[in-house]
């Protein structure tokens, strides 16, 4: 496989590798692309020449002329376009191996030469699929990494549901679940849940001037999962193609929402290649809502659960309220006593949280700094500053923690805290909770 392509939704990053060298040729190329592409695909027409004119003045003002890393360069030109327009989509990534040949003739593609390799790499992810088992009380759970297109895991897909088609509620985590590989996945899945078809969403296309609706579908490869409980499970890492999937569920009411309001990012589109080391996702699709009963735009704002809990603690809550929903439906007495001796072994597994106050001294001179790690899903906490650094309070679960504060979109280690441990390349702080 010559390279994985993200369509219609993108992948929430979550390491920064060791700092790489860069030239003023890279930086020049990828800047000339970038703005280029943005000019002629972004979604909005007046968007794209926004940034493309913002881009050039900044690189004649010599501002990225300090820049030397590649990881840097990318983190700055991400934040600086997220700045500028409301897409949380949008972004830069730099990778120090020399990025294939793009011959693809629309973003939003696979060649046909590249679908076997495709496949298998979807395979070797388990297409998304990170845990399916059936918890204590008959509940169906499903842990999700991402979604995948039902050309190449339909098959799974299918499997997995008839599995679980004998429990009595599902929960769907979608806590790590940073998006979808193909905008086909989600309909595909929500049909599984509704008896008749319903509409998703409408999405506008700049390079057609149209647009196109996603709905479910009427019939499945298998048995529809109705009327049964369904509990979501959400994060600020919940992003892109999986908070389409909680924003439907939402909407009909067909699942309750257990978390953290998602992360906020509904624009479709794809990566492009813009030199030997650097690569973009561009936005060229928009959600929109033509009246009331279509669903609405989540861009930036994201979506609110309808029990807002520490995600934590997310899948305690839903088992219990599970259990409780079986307990009030059954007249089986042998049934409803075990359900309620399962219900206080979970109260007791409850996760225990502390609050911990993270630190950076010094940095006075940025203009903003997050903090981000284990216990927040990786995603961005803003620190507040001080007169002699910054700080930031949150809540974790006891044990080791990982983390990293990112000042001005550069992503650092705690200078004071020599605790460190490197995973795949990735060095972060390490914090003990107690």
């Amino acid at each position: 496989m010559k390279r994985i392509i993200l369509t219609g939704i993108a992948m929430l990053c979550l390491g920064v590798t060791a700092q790489t060298p860069i030239t003023e040729s890279d930086k020049k190329e990828t800047l000339a692309k970038l703005g280029r592409t943005l000019n002629e695909k972004y979604y909005s027409a007046e968007l794209g020449k926004q940034l493309n004119t913002y881009l050039d003045k900044r690189t004649k003002s010599g501002a990225y002329d300090h820049i030397l890393s590649g990881e840097h360069f990318a983190s700055q030109l991400t934040s600086e376009l997220q700045q500028q327009v409301n897409d949380k989509h949008i972004r830069v990534e730099y990778h120090p191996e020399t990025l294939p040949p793009d011959d693809r003739a629309e973003i939003m593609s696979i060649p046909e030469s590249e679908k076997v390799g495709y496949g298998n790499m979807l395979r070797h992810i388990n297409y998304g699929i990170r845990k399916v088992e059936v918890l204590r009380g008959n509940i169906g759970y499903i842990d999700f990494e991402s979604f995948v297109d039902p050309e190449f895991a339909s098959e799974t897909y299918v499997g997995m549901m008839a599995y679980l088609s004998h429990t009595e509620a599902l929960i769907i985590d979608l806590r790590q679940c940073g998006g979808s590989y193909s905008p086909k996945a989600v309909p595909f899945l929500m049909s599984y849940f509704f008896n008749d078809p319903v509409k998703l969403e409408e999405t506008y296309w700049r390079k057609t001037n149209s647009t196109t609706q996603a709905w479910t579908a009427a019939v499945v490869p298998g048995q529809k999962y109705l009327n049964k409980p369904i509990y979501v499970l959400t994060s600020h890492a919940t992003f892109s193609g999986a908070e389409a999937f909680v924003n439907g569920m939402k909407k009909y009411k067909r699942a309750t929402i257990i978390g953290q309001p998602t992360g906020g990012g509904s624009h479709a589109g794809g990566i492009v290649r813009l030199s030997d080391h650097f690569q973009a996702y561009i936005s060229v699709g928009k959600i929109i809502a033509n009246n009331e009963h279509d669903l609405s735009d989540w861009e930036s704002q994201g979506i609110t659960p309808d029990v807002v809990v520490n995600t934590k603690l997310a899948l305690n809550l839903a088992q219990q309220l599970a259990m409780k929903n079986s307990i009030a439906t059954t007249d089986e007495d042998v049934w409803r006593n075990a359900l309620q001796q399962w219900i206080k072994e979970v109260e007791d597994e409850k996760p225990v949280l502390k609050t911990v106050t993270f630190e950076l001294k010094g940095f006075n001179q940025a203009k903003e700094v997050k903090l981000a790690g284990t216990f927040n899903d990786w995603t961005q906490t803003g620190m507040q500053k001080l007169k002699k650094g910054w700080s930031a309070t949150v809540e974790s679960e006891t044990g080791k923690q990982r983390y990293k504060f990112i000042v001005d979109g550069k992503w650092i280690v705690d200078p004071d805290n020599p605790d460190t441990v490197n995973i795949q390349g990735n060095t972060d702080s390490v914090i003990e909770v107690n």
